[in-house]
C-alpha cells in the first residue's frame, strides 16, 4: 500500500511539476517508496498545537489589583476571540485564581453568589470586576482584622529607578529635584544618614517600617524560630 501510495503522489497528474515544494517532499522519499512518509511530511507543518491562553493567578504578580489588570487583559483578549465570559464567570475565575491568603473573602463572595439565581448571569455591585479588588480587600480586614500589606518590590525598584535618574540628571553642584518640588541636596538623610536622597524617599526607612508591622501580626514562637534560623548570619 505504501508503493501504491507513493507512486500515485509521484505522479504529475497528482501533484503537477509547478509546486516544487511538494515534488521536493517526495523525490526525498524516492528510495523509500513510501506514499505514507511523504503524506506526514507533507501535513507534518499543519500538525502542531496552538498555545492555550489560561486566566492568570495572583501568585503571578505582585498584588491583588496588578493581577486584577492582567486578569482584566485576559478577559478582553478571549472575547476578541470570541469567547465572552459572563460576569458571574469573571467573579468566579477572578477568586478561582486567589491564593489561600485570601480565603475569608473568598468564603464571603461565594456565600454572597450563592444567594443569587444560578440562572442569573449577573452579580452585585461589590463583585463585579471592576470592583473586586478592593472588595477582596476590604473583606480580608474585616474577617481577619488584619491590613493587606502590599509587597514593597515595586514601590522599592520603582524608588530606586528615580534615584538613579535624579543622580544622572543632577547639575554640576549637585542639586536634584525631590519629589515635593524643593532642593535635594547631597547632605545625608536625616533617618538612615545615608546621602543621595531625602527622609521622604527613604527606602530603608520603609523597610524598617514594614517589618514593624508585620512584626505586629506575628507571635513570639514564629519570631524564635525565624531568628534561631538566621542568627549565624545576624551581626
Amino acid at each position: 500500500m505504501a508503493g501504491c501510495l507513493y507512486q500515485k503522489l509521484a505522479s504529475f497528474d497528482t501533484i503537477p511539476a509547478e509546486f516544487t515544494q511538494a515534488r521536493n517532499v517526495i523525490n526525498r522519499f524516492a528510495t523509500d517508496n513510501d506514499g505514507y512518509k511523504v503524506l506526514y511530511d507533507m501535513i507534518q507543518p499543519l500538525l502542531h498545537t496552538n498555545e492555550v491562553l489560561t486566566a492568570p493567578t495572583d501568585a503571578d504578580w505582585q498584588d491583588i489589583h496588578e493581577y486584577s489588570t492582567k486578569f482584566s487583559s485576559y478577559i478582553n483578549s478571549e472575547a476578541l476571540k470570541g469567547r465572552n465570559f459572563a460576569p458571574k464567570e469573571q467573579t468566579q475565575m477572578f477568586i478561582a485564581g486567589l491564593s489561600d491568603i485570601w480565603l475569608p473573602a473568598i468564603r464571603r463572595a461565594r456565600s454572597l453568589l450563592d444567594t443569587t439565581s444560578p440562572a442569573d448571569p449577573t452579580v452585585p455591585a461589590v463583585l463585579k470586576l471592576a470592583a473586586l479588588p478592593t472588595t477582596m480587600e476590604k473583606w480580608l480586614k474585616e474577617e481577619t482584622g488584619q491590613s493587606v500589606i502590599r509587597t514593597t518590590y515595586s514601590a522599592q525598584k520603582r524608588t530606586t529607578n528615580e534615584t538613579r535618574g535624579r543622580l544622572k540628571h543632577s547639575n554640576s553642584n549637585g542639586y536634584q529635584p525631590d519629589d515635593r518640588g524643593g532642593k535635594l541636596s547631597d547632605k545625608k538623610c536625616p533617618i538612615c544618614l545615608v546621602p543621595n536622597h531625602n527622609k521622604y524617599q527613604c527606602i530603608l526607612f520603609a523597610r524598617y517600617l514594614v517589618c514593624r508591622e508585620v512584626d505586629q501580626r506575628v507571635d513570639d514562637n514564629l519570631r524564635n524560630k525565624v531568628v534561631e534560623h538566621f542568627k549565624n548570619q545576624l551581626p
